[in-house]
């Protein structure tokens, strides 16, 4: 059971990483896209709204929105640099 759960994984993270690179490109976009509307939220705040609990919540969901980004971007960059080792040393195997 654990072994076959195992090559189930094994599988699925192979699948994952071969992606096409215009997929993990949309991916890393969407992210960076993400990041940059988090800290225009926290700027637009920081500048426009009075010290209150508004001007907090409005930072917050700034904040959340740094965060979500920087981790999709992360994961594509991530994704991007396995898929590169991935072809490179199976396709030199040739």
């Amino acid at each position: 059971m654990l072994y076959t759960n195992a090559m189930k994984a094994k599988s699925r993270f192979k699948k994952f990483m071969q992606a096409p690179f215009d997929v993990c490109y949309k991916q890393f976009r969407m992210g960076a896209m993400t990041f940059f509307c988090g800290m225009v939220t926290i700027y637009i705040a920081s500048q426009s709204l009075e010290p209150s609990l508004q001007q907090e919540l409005v930072t917050l969901v700034g904040v959340a929105l740094v965060a979500i980004g920087f981790v999709v971007a992360m994961l594509a960059q991530g994704r991007i640099l396995f898929s590169r080792l991935y072809h490179f040393w199976h396709d030199s195997h040739r």
